[in-house]
């Protein structure tokens, strides 16, 4: 038995491997390779549904310094299989200072037939740069069915830093000299010089020890100011008897978002330490000698004691602009003061509903166009019944066509060398405006200077080549170039300048049109208003500033309607 096993032992190997052999040669024996399990893939497909989307909050279709921006990405999944693993990504072809994002986002599983919005934050600091960045976006599969990159180009905006800084102060009961005992009302103006917007602007005084700040109107607190926009605060206050100093000063603390782009100031007056009630005085002996010296009124008693109408004029409507700040030239000083009390006096004096009355100060060229554009709707929906004033404090030059019979009201954003008739506001053009809207009663006042030289309300014209030879104002405005119940004020006439009043509070031309109201109480016709201001206005150029070239307002009607604007009243109907 132990033989013959182990025989077979023996040649059971050399058996198996003959086998083997003879298997290997039979074609029709399945190779065992063919027995391998292969695994059912079902997978997604993606695909990019309508254009990628831009979100930003300015509106100005741009990435902004310090703005935080959305590209958004929408996908439809028209495969067989859910996406897993999906991962969006973006990047840049260039680096662009400034701009920050996160380069994936992982995404949920996206079902068969869903669509899904996938969202890109752009981060954009302080250190972005005017230019354009292009942005790819795509999605990666684990199985390499990936969206391929979509490019998408962006503008970005450089910043633009505002600077808020004071502007000045008004005392509206008083001068720069206090008495004791008694109630101040002072305005301190604020405006954002810079050209980008100002945000969570706060505006305070710090009064001297002692000193009783009684209220606060129209506050500026975390509030936002646009490039060249003003804000004025009032505060009332009382300098009691137990004050000292003959100083008193005031410091006005401006913050705003960045707290690097603000300029503070200081407001110094002084206290009376005199006796409020006099006393018993020896007069001294005069010495025939000695010249008197003529007191200058500085205009600013006009800003007090405003007449009240006895009822509300629902039919009146205004538009005011005053452009002060040039940014690329001298600035009109009186420009926003004599606005703001005339505003004061339409609401008060005229009778007009607060929300009548539209006050622009410092505006560019955009904002000049839409504010007009605006009235004009307005005029247009109440023509049948309204009564409208439109007032301009300003720059203004002549044509630079020098057989063009026109004249130009200036924006504050115009540059020397600009294009005059594109940028800024034709007043030929301003007319025809008007007339279209067919106004049931309008009274235009232009308070500036055409002549391209030098303003005496404060600044010179630096915006187009003075062009002497042309026609000015009393030739230029053909009283056939508009009609209908329009009539158009101008503060002076031909080559002559609008003076200031001395210390700057008023126009003279203004300031006799305030003067007059005051004196009237609005209970005038326009035709009496004018041809007492007309003559004031003379008078005080000549007389009392001692110029030796006139200050002429001029009036020009419309051609259809004559005297009859004589007869309009300023207040009532």
């Amino acid at each position: 038995m132990k033989t013959v096993f182990f025989k077979l032992c023996s040649v059971l190997p050399l058996f198996l491997a003959v086998s083997t052999m003879a298997l290997a040669q039979n074609e029709s024996v399945t190779p065992a390779s063919s027995f391998n399990i292969v695994k059912e893939v079902k997978p997604p497909i993606l695909q990019q549904q309508g254009q990628i989307t831009f979100v930003e909050p300015s509106g100005n279709r741009a990435i902004d310094a310090n703005e935080l921006c959305t590209l958004k990405l929408t996908v439809k999944n028209n495969g067989i299989g859910d996406g897993f693993g999906l991962r969006a990504r973006i990047r840049t072809k260039t680096q662009t200072p400034g701009i920050s994002f996160s380069d994936n986002v992982s995404l949920p599983v996206i079902k068969v037939g869903e669509t899904y919005t996938v969202e890109f934050p752009i981060k954009a600091d302080m250190n972005t740069v005017d230019g354009k960045v292009e942005f790819l976006v795509g999605i990666d599969e684990p199985n390499g069915l990936n969206l391929p990159e979509v490019p998408i180009t962006v503008s970005t905006r450089a910043f633009v830093s505002p600077m808020v800084e004071f502007r000045g102060h008004l005392v509206r009961n008083g001068g720069n000299t206090l008495q004791k005992n008694f109630l101040y009302n002072m305005d301190v103006t604020v405006q954002n010089t810079g050209q980008g917007k100002a945000e969570r602007v706060n505006v305070s005084i710090k009064l001297p020890d002692g000193v009783l700040q009684t209220a606060e109107e129209n506050a500026l607190t975390n509030g936002s100011l646009n490039a060249g926009e003003t804000h004025t605060v009032r505060y009332s206050f009382i300098v009691p008897q137990a004050y000292t100093s003959e100083k008193l000063p005031i410091a006005v603390n401006i913050s705003e978002k960045y707290r690097r782009f603000s300029k503070n100031g200081t407001i110094n007056l002084t206290v009376n330490q005199g006796s409020a009630s006099g006393g018993n005085t020896i007069d001294p002996v005069i010495d025939p000698t000695t010249v008197p010296v003529a007191v200058v009124d500085l205009g600013t008693d006009v800003d007090t004691d405003i007449p009240v109408a006895k009822q509300k004029d629902k039919d009146l409507y205004v538009l005011i602009i005053a452009n002060g700040n040039y940014r690329y030239g001298d600035g009109v000083s009186t420009a926003i003061h004599d606005g703001e009390i005339v505003r004061e006096y339409c609401v008060k004096t005229l009778g007009a509903m607060a929300d009548h009355v539209i006050f622009v100060a410092d505006a560019d060229n955009i904002t000049m166009s839409d504010r007009i554009e605006s009235f004009v709707s307005v005029v247009e929906r109440h023509r049948e019944t309204g009564k409208f004033l439109l007032f301009y404090y300003g720059h203004g030059a002549p044509s630079p066509d020098r057989e063009e019979a026109d004249a130009y009201l200036i924006p504050v954003n115009l540059a020397q060398g600009s294009n005059m008739k594109r940028n800024a506001i034709s007043r030929n053009d301003l007319m025809r405006r008007l007339q279209a809207a067919k106004p049931n009663q309008m009274v235009v006042c232009l308070e500036a200077c055409f002549n391209g030289g030098t303003n005496e309300g404060g600044g010179k014209h630096v915006y187009t080549q003075q062009n002497t030879s042309a026609p000015m104002l009393e030739d230029d405005v053909d009283a056939t170039s508009f009609s209908g119940n329009i009539v158009l004020l101008t503060a002076s006439s031909g080559s002559q300048s609008a003076h200031a009043m001395p210390g700057g509070a008023h126009n003279v031309f203004t300031y006799q049109m305030l003067k007059k109201l005051q004196e009237s109480g609005g209970n005038i016709t326009w035709g009496e208003l004018f041809g007492q201001v007309r003559i004031a206005t003379q008078d005080y150029s000549q007389l009392k500033m001692k110029h030796t070239k006139a200050q002429t307002p001029t009036c020009v009607p419309s051609r259809t309607l004559g005297d009859n604007w004589k007869t309009w009243k300023v207040t009532g109907k």
